[in-house]
């Protein structure tokens, strides 16, 4: 164990807002003197977790995670204190010989030893006959595809020489035992003696999340329809195929950076990605997602961008996986190939680089993909199976905003041949019945009140772009037009449901007349009082520009960032303002005893 002066020296040289942005980069947000970011530890969709530069410390309020640097790395790597010292030494680039001389010793299995030691000597082997004359075969086919040494060294590729005798000699010349060679997954029974099952193929090595070899996927290299296109290793003592996702290792750190991961169906899509300049990619090759595999993919921290393959097995396996991530709160999204049913690698072989990325830049939420799924993949026809998906569906809409929950109510009711009209009974019934838990979950995505979190320019900025797009959609039937495909990203309830009654209005009307639209909309909405707000968004013609596009999308763009900065302080600013130490941990204890007993009545 490392001694407490260590402890404290090594303190004193990292600084903790370094640690943090080494993991969460993207969402650290400077607030003042002190940092806000998304909280790792819990599903944060604010920014909850404070980074106080005085104390050296973070601390989420809502989860009551907190601590020091070292504390932090031992919580976000889930590892042993001893290894998170060490890693925040890495971190700040502090360098001590005590790290050395007090360096606990690793206990190692020496059965499993044994077979790290001979898989390892084995890829050796591989890679090694991939440069002779028997494997320039596999070379020549590797180059075909594009690959050249820089990405044949990165990914370990090598090939098994087609005497399946020959690996077998060569590891028992390293001094490993026909035992180890069969554990390991690579000897086949032949006869008395074994032979290699990945004879004659081209070999990728698989690695465990710690970057060890513990497995092989072989491609055949000379088609034989008597044998399948890949040869996978079978379960043995150091691979299980569920807990395995192809280039984790490589992704671990630079995904939390960037803040996404990309799953794919297999490993050479992943290749294929990272020739592209995409290198935050894994592979379930070819398995269903576990999930085990999911709590991998959440330690991440990240967003995960699911990408499976077009067929309906492919499909099938989508809607799992978001299962899977919805009850394990991973953040995800779709690819949407827009029906292109290709894989990654093939989009790459025949299109190049440039329409791969702008495939994998189409992304989709979960519950689009799951309206399409069930309105193209998987028809529903009895009265059961539509209640299901019902039940399943209406909770989630009745969260949503009106121009949202009516547009999803419209898909649903078109994928179920159902009347939207009954449909939007079912999902009003069902927000009303959500109770407390509806409720809750709703205030959390509109909690900020404006006039509470917001003032100065944060403010003006918010009101003038929301008043921009409601002064667009009230004049030009262009801008109408437009946002009826937009999503609705208004703050505020009133400016939000207005510009909903527009949209409406201006749908259901050949002619878009100002006092028909008021007129509709009391009809509609008696208790709100929207006629002032429309008549003074009417005549500022003088203060706005002609209309564009680009008008709107900027004013959609200012409206998310402050939307962002709203949240960021609402969390954080009062617990750190100006005080003394004791007045502040003060603060954070309270904070925390209270989040800590509304987390345990959930």
């Amino acid at each position: 164990m490392y001694d407490h002066q260590l402890v404290e020296d090594l303190l004193k040289n990292a600084d903790i807002v370094d640690v943090v942005r080494h993991y969460l980069q993207g969402s650290l947000i400077k607030k003042g003197k002190n940092y806000a970011a998304v909280c790792p530890f819990h599903d944060d969709h604010d920014p909850s977790l404070s980074v106080n530069t005085d104390l050296q410390i973070y601390k989420c309020f809502v989860c009551g995670h907190g601590g020091n640097a070292i504390r932090f790395v031992q919580e976000y790597e889930k590892i042993s204190f001893p290894e998170a010292i060490r890693k925040t030494a890495e971190i700040v680039g502090f360098h001590d010989p005590r790290l050395l001389s007090s360096l606990p010793v690793a206990k190692i299995d020496p059965e499993k030893k044994r077979l790290y030691d001979c898989i390892v000597d084995a890829q050796t082997f591989y890679a090694y006959m991939l440069s002779t004359s028997e494997g320039k075969a596999a070379k020549d086919y590797l180059a075909k595809r594009g690959m050249d040494d820089g990405i044949i060294e990165q990914f370990g590729i090598g090939y098994a020489p087609a005497d399946g005798a020959k690996t077998i000699s060569f590891l028992q010349s390293k001094g490993h035992s026909l035992k180890s060679i069969e554990d390991i997954g690579i000897g086949l029974p032949n006869g008395i003696d074994l032979k290699d099952r990945n004879a004659g193929r081209i070999t990728f090595p698989l690695k465990d999340a710690k970057g060890r070899v513990v497995g092989f996927s072989a491609r055949q290299l000379i088609k034989d329809p008597n044998s399948g296109k890949y040869v996978n290793s079978p379960e043995t003592p150091i691979f299980h195929k569920g807990s395995v996702l192809y280039n984790y290792h490589n992704v671990s750190e630079t995904a939390r950076r960037e803040g996404y991961c990309y799953v794919l169906e297999g490993f050479m899509d992943v290749i294929a990605l990272d020739r592209a300049g995409l290198k935050n990619a894994v592979a379930l090759m070819g398995t269903a997602l576990t999930e085990e595999q999911v709590q991998m993919l959440r330690k991440l921290g990240c967003e995960i961008r699911l990408c499976l393959d077009g067929d309906n097995a492919g499909q099938m396996g989508m809607m799992k996986a978001i299962s899977l991530f919805t009850k394990a709160k991973v953040p995800y999204r779709i690819v949407d190939y827009g029906g292109d049913q290709r894989d990654p690698d093939d989009i790459f072989q025949e299109e190049g680089k440039d329409a791969l990325c702008k495939k994998m830049e189409h992304l989709s939420d979960g519950l689009e993909f799951q309206l399409s799924y069930y309105a193209n993949v998987k028809k529903l026809s009895t009265t059961e199976e539509k209640g299901a998906v019902i039940r399943h569906f209406a909770p989630l809409f009745a969260l949503e905003d009106e121009l949202t929950k009516e547009n999803h109510i419209a898909k649903l009711a078109k994928a179920l041949d159902f009347e939207p009209s009954a449909l939007r009974l079912l999902v009003q019934k069902a927000g009303k019945e959500g109770g407390e838990e509806g409720n809750v979950r709703f205030s959390r995505q509109n909690r900020i009140s404006p006039n509470a979190a917001m003032a100065g320019r944060t403010a003006n900025r918010l009101a003038k772009a929301e008043d921009t797009i409601l002064y667009y959609a009230l004049s030009s039937e262009e801008a109408r037009a437009f946002l009826q495909n937009e999503d609705n990203p208004l703050f505020s309830t009133v400016k939000r449901n207005l510009i909903f009654y527009i949209l409406d209005y201006a749908k259901n009307n050949e002619e878009f007349d100002i006092r028909g639209l008021m007129s509709y909309i009391e009809s509609q909405d008696p208790e709100e009082e929207y006629s002032g707000l429309i008549a003074d968004l009417s005549t500022r013609k003088k203060a706005m520009l002609p209309y564009s596009e680009r008008q709107i999308r900027d004013c959609q763009k200012a409206i998310l960032e402050e939307k962002d900065k709203a949240r960021s302080t609402f969390h954080t600013e009062k617990a750190l303002e100006s005080g003394d130490k004791d007045t502040i941990l003060a603060a954070i204890n309270a904070v925390t005893e209270k989040n800590r007993e509304r987390w345990k009545k959930k």
